[in-house]
């Protein structure tokens, strides 16, 4: 067998893609980011989809404001979990806030809050538990720590 490849896709004016993954039924989904920045100096992430049969479902964008397939604001990259479930976070208050999405309606629906410390790094084990490392400085003192937890 041979290597193939999609033909070259350019991003829609005014965004430029991020990360990324493919669910269990092959699709790709892409975070993508407006590339000029709100009056705040914030920029708004938004996702598409590209299924197997090479069709993008792309966000729309207004001034720099996603109109459709919004990711939440300050959001990380994609994951994906062993069941097919995928998930980003946000920060509030230098701890993470979880969210999956519900691809079906085309929300992120909230599922954790107050979790890990700076330069989280996470993971799903092959059960669906998401496993963060994360750094916490009390006292000035930085300190390496686990936390995990299952979502839904």
């Amino acid at each position: 067998s041979g290597i193939g490849s999609w033909p070259r896709t350019p991003a829609p004016p005014g965004m430029k893609f991020g990360s990324g993954l493919v669910d269990a039924q092959g699709t790709l989904w892409i975070q993508m980011e407006t590339t000029s920045t709100a009056t705040s100096g914030d920029q708004t992430s938004g996702y598409a989809i590209r299924q197997s049969n090479g069709q993008w479902t792309f966000p729309t964008i207004s001034d720099t404001t996603f109109l459709t397939q919004k990711m939440p604001d300050g959001v990380a990259p994609l994951y994906v979990s062993p069941n097919g479930g995928i998930y980003s976070y946000t920060w509030s208050n230098s701890r993470a806030v979880y969210y999956k999405l519900d691809a079906a309606a085309d929300t992120w629906i909230q599922i954790a809050a107050d979790i890990g410390g700076y330069g989280n790094t996470q993971t799903f084990d092959a059960q669906g538990v998401l496993h963060l490392f994360g750094i916490e400085s009390p006292a000035g003192v930085d300190q390496m720590r686990h936390w995990w937890f299952t979502p839904p």
